[in-house]
């Protein structure tokens, strides 16, 4: 537990330290929309696009991003064919490089990485609902920094997860293409390759 918390606490620190070095750069050129992705685990097996501004790195010019996003997770539906039970915390790590080809053209690479575990902090959560009056629903039916993910179809269970799992994530290629660069106006285009390399378990 104490490990975990450690862990998330030196993210923060770290997230705020690089924020607080772009916020004093010169160059305008790190304002850009804020990097966020759909922490949600099933959705994970899909593409996801990084949101990016229109500005395309120059010839030999490189970035280097780091993003770190931390999500606590607790769903359970059901319906007469199928049910989902989710309960878990999830920290992303996402190592992006771009560089510039020239000619209006930016190749960039991305590796996620993974930690899926039973977390810290369902009881602060819950005392937060409990403050304020939101609904806890779901939470006060199941124990604290529980890990589970359950999917099931007519009674069978196509997936099931009760233990801490961490890993690198599937790499994503892109690549983005100006097609307008008149003063502050810009137009670009961008397509991705996502590659299976993450362990499907």
């Amino acid at each position: 537990m104490r490990t975990h918390r450690r862990t998330f606490i030196t993210v923060v620190y770290l997230a705020l330290v690089l924020s607080g070095r772009l916020g004093q750069a010169e160059d305008p050129s790190w304002r850009r929309p804020l990097s966020n992705r759909n922490q949600f685990p099933v959705a994970l097996q899909f593409i996801t696009m990084n949101p990016e501004g229109a500005t395309v790195l120059k010839k030999r010019d490189v970035r280097l991003v780091f993003n770190f996003d931390y999500s606590n997770t607790i769903i359970d539906r059901s319906n007469d064919l199928e049910s989902l039970f989710l309960d878990m915390e999830h920290l992303s790590t996402q190592i992006r490089f771009h560089a510039g080809l020239g000619k209006g053209l930016e190749l960039g690479v991305a590796l996620p990485f993974h930690i899926m575990y039973g977390g810290f902090l369902d009881s602060f959560i819950s005392s937060y609902h409990d403050a304020f009056g939101f609904p806890n629903e779901v939470r006060g039916r199941t124990s604290n920094n529980l890990y589970e993910l359950r999917y099931e179809v007519d009674g069978f269970a196509l997936l099931e997860r009760n233990e801490k799992s961490a890993g690198i994530g599937d790499v994503t290629i892109s690549a983005k293409k100006a097609l307008l660069e008149k003063g502050e106006n810009l137009l670009a285009i961008r397509a991705a390759l996502k590659l299976p390399t993450g362990n499907p378990e």
